[in-house]
């Protein structure tokens, strides 16, 4: 009985953390999957039944609703349709393959990206996991990994389905930020607890330190030093004062057209697609990240007889350009 009612918390848990992001549909799906061998027990069939009734109702209202036609989630069924799945990987790697100069590295650009997306995730995971990764240097506190995907089956699902989400977002999308990995370190809590943990039966004295420095990097993550996104918010002020708000705006990032009062929008375009020559003239106003004096930028000016009308720094270096004529 109590373990019921835990599956159905979780459920209306991930139901309520989905109005807020479609991502966590994944969290039902990872639920789903931890029950599906129930599916194959006659005893407990029923139990499989019984929590997915409430998975198909709410799909079965979404459906009649027509939420599924709203414009948001036709841009997440679009990110993971393989036909646009598989357009994005190959419009990457042609970028890539562009960049190099032997020919046999081109016909590998393909696997290079993919292996390389995942190599880049897990430097960054890696990255995320702090001091904490200290434990794992020990080949044999590795088994950790074995208890985790027996005894947390649920954060393992949900944690390789994410894994596949953010490996489609870094195809689609072309970047990768490590605050979209967050989540990912978190499902691993238990891993890195446990990793702990064995590491300090074997090595008391470094596991007291190893805490030590812990606690130090958590409250480098609260207290921030960083020079935040300024150069967002007078860019976006700018344009809100200098561009006529009706003007076809390219925004690069969906928080420089919030701040420029136009609301949160997610760009349908990479930059390379709203720059490319398909789309150039679909625009009368580019709003990027750049710095303005690389010189693919300065040709592709030239070439459309466009110009940088005002640029936007923060006091790192990090620079926001608006082009228009």
């Amino acid at each position: 009985m109590e373990a019921g009612c835990e599956r159905l918390s979780f459920i209306w848990l991930s139901v309520g953390a989905v109005l807020f992001r479609l991502e966590a549909l994944l969290l039902v799906a990872a639920l789903g999957l931890w029950q599906l061998p129930n599916l194959w027990s006659s005893g407990r069939r029923m139990q499989f039944a019984q929590f997915s009734l409430l998975p198909v109702l709410g799909v079965l209202a979404v459906s009649v609703s027509g939420v599924f036609m709203s414009a948001r989630v036709m841009l997440f069924l679009d990110m993971i349709a393989p036909h646009s799945v598989f357009a994005s990987f190959q419009m990457l790697c042609d970028q890539f393959a562009n960049s190099l100069i032997n020919k046999y590295s081109q016909d590998e650009a393909g696997r290079i990206i993919f292996f390389g997306i995942l190599a880049s995730m897990a430097i960054s995971f890696v990255k995320l996991m702090g001091p904490f990764a200290v434990p794992f240097i020990l080949r044999r506190n590795w088994g950790v990994l074995g208890i985790y995907w027996r005894d947390y089956r649920p954060f393992a699902w949900a944690a390789l389905l994410y894994l596949v989400v953010l490996v489609l977002f870094f195809i689609k999308l072309q970047f990768m930020n490590t605050r979209y990995l967050s989540f990912l370190n978190l499902l691993f809590v238990p891993v890195l607890a446990m990793g702990l943990a064995a590491f300090v039966r074997e090595f008391a004295r470094w596991g007291k330190w190893l805490v030590i420095v812990g606690l130090l990097v958590m409250l480098s993550n609260v207290i921030s030093t960083g020079a935040g996104k300024t150069h967002y918010v007078e860019a976006g002020r700018w344009v809100s004062s200098h561009v006529e708000r009706g003007a076809p705006t390219y925004f690069e990032d969906g928080r420089i057209s919030y701040y420029a009062g136009r609301g949160y929008v997610m760009p349908g375009l990479t930059q390379e697609e709203a720059m490319s020559a398909a789309h150039a003239g679909d625009y009368r106003y580019f709003v990027i990240e750049a710095k303005g004096s690389e010189p693919w930028l300065n040709e592709w000016l030239v070439a459309h007889k466009l110009r940088i009308i005002e640029h936007f720094a923060n006091r790192k270096g990090a620079t926001v350009v608006v082009i228009g004529r």
